[in-house]
């Protein structure tokens, strides 16, 4: 399970079909790599799965019965040059349903930690910045954060990003997603992870990310806020709400997504290595993301 969840990271924050017209070998490699994990798959899972392993082991075009061979087989090499079928899928994917859950709506959003590589001004606007941001795979944003941040002092922060946001262009430079920052008077503070955390590695809280391309103004009406952590069960977003906070460092500023203005009840923000999502720096509870 761990390699079949490694490969789908991999492939995903490699993203091969943009390398397809800038770094054909590239891309080629990648997919060589990911057609030796479903080999590796289909070898693995032969002991439980044996019919539709082994059909899987045809899609990377290899032959013969798995059962007759030896555990050899899941590292030996391609056959190369060998025409592959039309892959289909082979389970049918199990919808479990969180209408129940109050937290549904965040699964609309796709956010990962990027790390911001270079930082430039923005040729035609005195408040903008063009960054360049890795987050799994190399992206461009414009951000309004000229006057809150030097170009040093974003060169090397770990941010968080919004991916699945419509590109835009902003004075005639195009941006693929937005940083995550938060706002409270005359302060700006992007957020940012409180430990360890990969560029690609999602924030997704313990659920399921989104893949609709959302428009500004449906991410508009999410609401993020910071809050402090009060105990195990409660948080304080400038009114109490319940949040399992229970791993998470008490006293310490999070970031918090609500169902709605003025919910009871609200969701932490971390990554899937369950490090907390902060600020970069010290606001007032309550103050919006955006």
């Amino acid at each position: 399970m761990e390699l079949a969840q490694f490969g789908n990271r991999f492939f995903d924050a490699v993203a091969p079909w943009s390398l397809l017209r800038t770094d054909r070998a590239r891309c080629g490699g990648v997919l060589n790599l990911n057609l030796r994990i479903v080999q590796a798959l289909a070898v693995l899972g032969y002991p439980y799965l044996p019919f539709s392993t082994q059909r899987l082991w045809g899609f990377p075009g290899q032959e013969g019965v798995i059962g007759d061979g030896s555990w050899e087989w899941a590292t030996g090499d391609l056959q190369v040059g060998r025409a592959l079928p039309e892959p289909r899928p082979l389970y049918k994917k199990v919808g479990i349903s969180r209408e129940g859950s109050p937290f549904s709506g965040f699964e609309a959003l796709d956010l990962r930690v990027g790390l911001v590589e270079e930082v430039s001004d923005h040729p035609n606007a005195d408040k903008l910045m063009v960054l360049k941001v890795n987050i799994g795979r190399p992206i461009q944003l414009v951000a309004g954060l000229k006057h809150y941040y030097t170009k040093e002092q974003l060169t090397g922060k770990k941010v968080v990003v919004i991916t699945n946001l419509q590109p835009a262009k902003l004075r005639g430079i195009e941006s693929q997603g937005m940083i995550l920052a938060a706002e409270a008077g005359d302060l700006v503070k992007v957020l940012t992870p409180s430990g360890p955390a990969e560029p690609g590695e999602r924030v997704n809280s313990g659920m399921s990310p989104g893949s609709k391309v959302l428009s500004f103004q449906e991410f508009q009406a999410f609401v993020l806020r910071v809050g402090t952590v009060s105990s195990d069960q409660e948080a304080d977003l400038g009114h109490k709400v319940r949040a399992d906070t229970s791993s998470l460092v008490k006293g310490r500023q999070a970031a918090f997504f609500l169902p709605k203005e003025g919910a009871q009840a609200a969701l932490p923000l971390y990554t899937e290595g369950k490090v907390s999502i902060g600020v970069d720096g010290e606001l007032e509870n309550g103050a919006k993301i955006r």
